[in-house]
C-alpha cells in the first residue's frame, strides 16, 4: 500500500531529473518499467518461439485495464489508439429512421471530433455541442440537445483544452433515457480521476495508458463495451485477435463473444510490455488516495495562481476538475515560456486555443508546486 506519494518519487526516474508537470501529454513511467523493456528486449530474440509469451502478455492486458476501471471479464479490447477505439464502435453503429444525430463536444480532441464528423458519409447528422472553457463541465448543454433524434453522444470525461471534469451521469441518463448510446472518452482522466464502468454507466469507454498511467510508450488504447451493448454489435472490420479461438487460425471468421471481437490484426507489442507496470503502479497506489493527492496539489497551484494574478482556464471546483490546470495565455506567448521553463528544467505542455497546461504527478512536492507556479508569473507578458 502506497501512501507517501512524496517518498514513491524515488520510483520515477523523470522525477528525480526535472520538475515534470506534463503527465497530461506524456507521464512519468515507474521504474519497473524499465525492466519490461528489458524483457520485450529479450522476446525478441526468441523469433517464432515467442508466441507464447506475446499471447500471456496480450492477455494480461485485458485483465489489468478491466482491474483498472472495475469492469467485468471479458468487456475490454485493445487496440493501437483511442480514436481507433471509437472507430471499431463507429462501424457497428448505423443510423436508425428518425435517429440519425451523433452529439459531440466542441472542445474536445480534435481526432476524435475527426472520426465522428467522418460519419456523416454514412448518413448520421453530426452536432457539435458547445464545450470550451468552463461550459466543458456543466452537463447543461447536452441535455438541451439530447433528443428522440439522436442514436450517439460522444464526448470526453476530461477535457483536453481546460481540465475541466464532466458531469457525466446526468448526459448518460438522459441519452438512455431518448434511447441514445454514450461513447465516453477517459484517456484523460483514467489513472488521475476514478473511472468505474458502473458508475459513468456509458456504454462505451475508449482511453489509453501513456498519459496518467505513466505507461512507457505510445500505440496501446484500450476500449470497454457494455456487455449487453457488445452482444448486439457486430465488428464491420474484424481482424485474426477478434476471432473466438484466437490461435485457431481458421478458414472463416467467427467472432468472439466478449469485446475482443472489436480487436484486428498483430498489435504493436513493445506498449504492451511497457504499459503494464504504470497500470500496476495505479492499482497499488489506489485511485482514491491519487485523486485525493491530485486535488490537493491542483488546489495549493490554483490558491498560489490567484494570488499572483493568473488567469485560469480550469474550474477552481474540486469537484469540476480532472487532473491538470490551464492557464489562460495568448498562443503567442505559449510557446516562449514553456521554453523558458525547460531551461529551468520545468515541463509543462501548451495545445493552441488551450493555453498553458500543467499537471502535477502525484509524486511532486509542494514545494515544485510552487516553483512552477512562480515561474509561470515571472514570464508571463
Amino acid at each position: 500500500m502506497i501512501i507517501d506519494f512524496v517518498g514513491g518519487r524515488r520510483e520515477f526516474p523523470t522525477l528525480l531529473e526535472r520538475t515534470y508537470f506534463a503527465s497530461q501529454c506524456l507521464g512519468a513511467f515507474p521504474r519497473a518499467m524499465l525492466e519490461d523493456v528489458r524483457a520485450y528486449e529479450r522476446s525478441l530474440a526468441l523469433r517464432a518461439r515467442v508466441l507464447s509469451e506475446w499471447v500471456a502478455r496480450f492477455e494480461e492486458m485485458h485483465t489489468l485495464g478491466e482491474r483498472l476501471v472495475e469492469a467485468p471479464a471479458g468487456s475490454i479490447f485493445l487496440r493501437d489508439s483511442a480514436t481507433a477505439a471509437q472507430a471499431s464502435i463507429a462501424a457497428a453503429i448505423e443510423p436508425e429512421p428518425g435517429r440519425k444525430r451523433v452529439l459531440v463536444a466542441s472542445g474536445d480532441f480534435h481526432s476524435s471530433r475527426y472520426l465522428w464528423h467522418a460519419q456523416a458519409k454514412r448518413g448520421f447528422e453530426v452536432v457539435e455541442v458547445a464545450s470550451n472553457d468552463e461550459a466543458h463541465g456543466e452537463s447543461q448543454p447536452f441535455l438541451d440537445a439530447i433528443d428522440e433524434r439522436v442514436r450517439v453522444v460522444a464526448l470526453s470525461l476530461v477535457s483536453p483544452r481546460t481540465g475541466a471534469l464532466l458531469d457525466a451521469r446526468p448526459i448518460v441518463d438522459a441519452a438512455h433515457r431518448a434511447g441514445a448510446l454514450v461513447v465516453l472518452d477517459v484517456f484523460q482522466a483514467v489513472g488521475i480521476v476514478p473511472v468505474r464502468v458502473e458508475e459513468l454507466g456509458a456504454d462505451v469507454l475508449v482511453g489509453g495508458y501513456y498519459k496518467w498511467v505513466g505507461g512507457g510508450g505510445t500505440g496501446l488504447a484500450f476500449g470497454y463495451v457494455a456487455p449487453a451493448l457488445s452482444a448486439k454489435l457486430e465488428p464491420i472490420y474484424p481482424g485474426w485477435l477478434a476471432h473466438r479461438d484466437l490461435l485457431g487460425f481458421s478458414e472463416r471468421f467467427e467472432a468472439a463473444k466478449a469485446a475482443t471481437k472489436f480487436q484486428q490484426g498483430m498489435p504493436a507489442m513493445e506498449p504492451i510490455y511497457t504499459s503494464r507496470a504504470g497500470i500496476r503502479w495505479v492499482l497499488e497506489a489506489g485511485i482514491d488516495r491519487i485523486r485525493a493527492r491530485s486535488l490537493a496539489l491542483t488546489e495549493r497551484m490554483i490558491h498560489r495562481a490567484v494570488a499572483r494574478g493568473l488567469s485560469l482556464r480550469t474550474p477552481r471546483e474540486p469537484e469540476k476538475r480532472g487532473g491538470m490546470v490551464c492557464f489562460r495565455v495568448p498562443d503567442a506567448d505559449a510557446e516562449r515560456i514553456m521554453g523558458a521553463l525547460e531551461q529551468q528544467g520545468i515541463d509543462i505542455d501548451h495545445r493552441p486555443g488551450a493555453g498553458l497546461r500543467v499537471g502535477p504527478h502525484v509524486c511532486a512536492t509542494e514545494e515544485e508546486c510552487d516553483r512552477v507556479v512562480d515561474a509561470l508569473a515571472e514570464h508571463r507578458s
